[in-house]
């Protein structure tokens, strides 16, 4: 029981988090950036259960597209079973190898200390020991975002295979929040404290009010507020051009993710948010690149199902006589370059 209340502790640890997949966007410029890793999972077995919450940071430098870094992390994981608990803290350290396009995080050693209480034992027995190198799997960080001075993605490839072993065990999996990103730091184009600060807040908030989203419970206040926050930010900083990524109108970032996740979490809950709420992230998409005609293959998707979306709701403020909705609906289409819905929503409200 020892072995099963630590192994469940660790598989927990160790795991992260999967989000949708977009098109493989540019890897990390050249450059020295420091990064920051944030995952809550928590792992089911029959008459078991452990969770952990976990964050660490790295710092790299790439040159040539090879980088050079040392990253460091630490999970306070907690399991249960039938006849024992544990309450373990996993601490790792390591270099960043893989590419540009995938760095890796690749764990040197690592060691693991807390208690585990059984019902064999007269009380909580201390645990502490050492992993090596040749114990722990390589972490790759697979990018979602890249820009100038921010990028930024998930572990997606991680998932999958903790994933597939605790199922291969009689598990499951769940994640909360899983996400990493990076900015540039000690050379031209590096971002300011309050930059890095606003991210960060953005990263967090998004995430929170996405679970809310999910239970269809949330603020409507909180989603404005940080709809704003997130288009003023992705207006603040530079275009990928400033830099040499992509062409003149490319425009990709961390707070793209945050945007792009958002925007998948309210097309999923479109019967119960409003055509204003539509139309306030229409504007954030648009200005974090994540929507409009330079948007890649998921952007274009997204801006197909907003339509679809705006659409129906013109429909139910027609049938309602809500010329407040209608005037709304023709600014978001237009925002999204939908000149024939605009002309179409307009026409409603004339004629009301």
């Amino acid at each position: 029981m020892l072995g099963q209340a630590t192994t469940i502790v660790l598989a927990v640890a160790l795991a992260s988090s999967a989000v949708t997949a977009a098109p493989d966007p540019p890897g990390f410029p050249d450059g020295t950036w420091s990064g920051t890793m944030t995952w809550v999972a928590s792992v089911q077995y029959p008459g078991a259960y452990g969770s952990a919450t976990s964050g660490g940071t790295f710092d790299v430098t790439f040159s040539g597209g090879v980088p050079d870094g040392i990253f460091q992390y630490v999970a306070d994981a907690s399991g249960d079973s039938t006849d024992a608990s544990a309450d373990l803290i996993f601490t790792a350290l390591g270099n960043v190898g893989g590419s540009a396009e995938l760095p890796t995080l690749v764990a040197s050693e690592a060691t693991v200390t807390g208690s585990v209480t059984a019902t064999e034992l007269p009380g909580p027995t201390p645990v502490s020991f050492t992993l090596g190198a040749g114990d722990m799997t390589p972490i790759p960080l697979d990018v979602r975002q890249a820009g100038c001075s921010f990028v930024s993605g998930d572990l997606e490839a991680q998932i999958a295979q903790q994933s597939g072993l605790v199922e291969s065990g009689g598990g499951s999996l769940d994640v909360d929040r899983a996400f990493w990103s990076a900015v540039r730091t000690g050379s031209a184009g590096a971002t300011t404290p309050e930059q890095i600060a606003l991210l960060n807040e953005l990263v967090n908030d998004g995430t929170a009010i996405g679970v809310q989203l999910d239970n269809q419970v949330f603020d409507p206040a909180a989603l404005d507020d940080l709809i704003d926050r997130a288009a003023s930010f992705a207006a603040s900083i530079k275009r990928n051009s400033d830099c040499g990524i992509g062409d003149a109108a490319h425009f990709s970032s961390a707070v793209a993710d945050v945007v792009a996740d958002l925007l998948r979490k309210m097309i999923a809950n479109d019967d119960w948010l409003t055509a204003e709420q539509y139309n306030r992230a229409i504007i954030a998409g648009v200005a974090a690149g994540v929507l409009g005609a330079n948007a890649n293959a998921e952007g274009q998707q997204l801006t197909s199902q907003l339509l679809d979306i705006l659409l129906y709701k013109l429909e139910d403020a027609v049938a309602a006589g809500d010329r407040d909705t209608m005037l709304t609906i023709a600014f978001a289409a237009s925002t999204l370059g939908n000149d024939a819905l605009s002309a179409q929503a307009l026409a409603a409200w004339e004629d009301q």
